[in-house]
């Protein structure tokens, strides 16, 4: 099926697609570009993001892959901020600073002396990246090595263990599977046992990178624990965190956040023990994302 909606794409795709950032590197150092339908990129080639007439900043192709290529920004075009007005012992003088237009995804890149037919050109804005590779579904996007598909990471929700697996749906949400293991003492006792999360993950930047929502429901198959006295019950929670993902190039994925989970148990005969209706959580964990 992926197979027929690649060959169906290419014979409805436009002939000539200009070619458009599609991923911004720190501090605008590179960005990756699509290939243009009438020419592909080549590694060596001078390019420049912006019209023509005003480029935002300039550089060299410095890797070329199936689908996209690198640019390395070597120019950048400035503009001053807002005058400050000091105020010095020799008098009143007025500084400016001078900072990087910034790039946005969707810019418009062209090779330096290469001249396009404006018929070739969208004039609709791209915003996003799946708009700038319309010829690829999310699924696709995210297996053209610009995106990792997964990620496996291992941390600590408050004090309790746990690992996490999660797999990209579009470039922004994921769903997450991961199993944890509770001990949570009380002041009568304590409860303790395996548990099982599904969640569902909202990324700000890019699949498991940048700022995260995630919510989420976990079952659990518990043990209420009163000094010699046990009772098998069975624990579900939903939960609700708020926090940031870091991810570098080689794969290191880590993140942090807080939020909340909200318990409920099946009865009990143990009427001392109880169990918190709401707990705040703090989350921290390390893994790979590929």
């Amino acid at each position: 099926m992926r197979s027929f909606v690649l060959i169906l794409s290419v014979f409805c795709a436009v002939p000539a697609m200009a070619s458009r950032v599609i991923e911004l590197g720190p501090d605008f150092a590179w960005v990756y570009v699509s290939h243009d339908g009438a020419k592909r990129w080549l590694r060596g080639e001078s390019a420049c993001v912006g019209t023509a007439d005003n480029p935002v900043a300039c550089g060299r192709i410095t890797e070329v892959l199936a689908r996209y290529a690198k640019l390395e920004i070597d120019t950048h075009a400035t503009r001053p901020t807002r005058p400050q007005v000091n105020e010095g012992k020799e008098g009143t003088f007025v500084s400016v600073r001078f900072r990087r237009v910034p790039i946005a995804i969707g810019a418009l890149v062209s090779a330096k002396n290469w001249q396009r037919a404006p018929a070739s050109t969208p004039q609709a804005p791209i915003k996003t990246v799946a708009e700038a590779k319309p010829e690829l579904n999310h699924y696709e996007l995210l297996r053209d090595d610009i995106y990792p598909l997964n990620a496996a990471t291992i941390g600590l929700n408050l004090v309790f263990p746990f690992f996490h697996f999660q797999q990209a749906l579009t470039q922004h949400f994921a769903l997450g599977l991961g199993v944890t293991h509770m001990t949570l003492p009380t002041q009568n006792g304590q409860f303790i046992g395996p548990g099982g999360v599904l969640s569902f993950n909202w990324y700000s930047a890019a699949p498991f990178t940048g700022w995260y929502v995630e919510l989420g429901v976990a079952a659990y198959d518990l043990r209420a624990q009163q000094g010699s006295i046990s009772e098998a019950i069975v624990g579900f929670s939903g939960m609700l965190y708020f926090g940031h993902r870091w991810r570098w190039s080689w794969g290191l994925n880590f993140g942090i956040g807080v939020g909340a989970q909200g318990f409920y148990t099946t009865p009990q005969s143990l009427a001392s023990l109880t169990i918190p209706t709401v707990l705040p959580s703090f989350l921290m964990d390390i893994g790979l994302s590929f």
